[in-house]
């Protein structure tokens, strides 16, 4: 059975990493969100039956149409940031500081990402 997956992780230069991911699966033929949030090398794991942010997360990943190379700045110091869409086949959106304008519409849902993993973690 299909189990999409979405990931999002923030890794500073100087600070650990925060990640969150979000996969759905089926227990007993009922969808299910297993949520997943790591910060500083540790991994809180939320299962979620029902989640309207999280069907609207999933729903706007599934729907995007972007550019699989975009323009950019890099740099060394700073914050990278990855945006990864399923397990196999599976493709990941890398920047650098600031997302690029090409992938704009990962915006609202790398924010309310954020926002779920804040609460998580309270």
């Amino acid at each position: 059975m299909n189990r999409p997956r979405i990931s999002y992780s923030i890794k500073p230069s100087f600070e650990p990493e925060k990640a969150l991911t979000v996969e759905v699966g089926w227990v007993d033929r009922r969808k299910q969100y297993c949520v997943d949030v790591k910060r500083g090398g540790k991994t809180k794991r939320k299962w979620v039956d029902s989640d309207s942010r999280l069907d609207e997360i999933m729903a706007a990943s599934a729907s995007l149409d972007l550019p699989l190379l975009s323009e950019g700045p890099e740099g060394l110091d700073g914050t990278g940031y990855s945006f990864k869409l399923g397990i196999t086949p599976s493709v990941e959106f890398s920047w650098w500081q600031e997302l690029p304008d090409s992938w704009i519409a990962l915006a609202d849902i790398i924010q309310q990402m954020s926002i779920i993993a804040d609460e998580m973690t309270q």
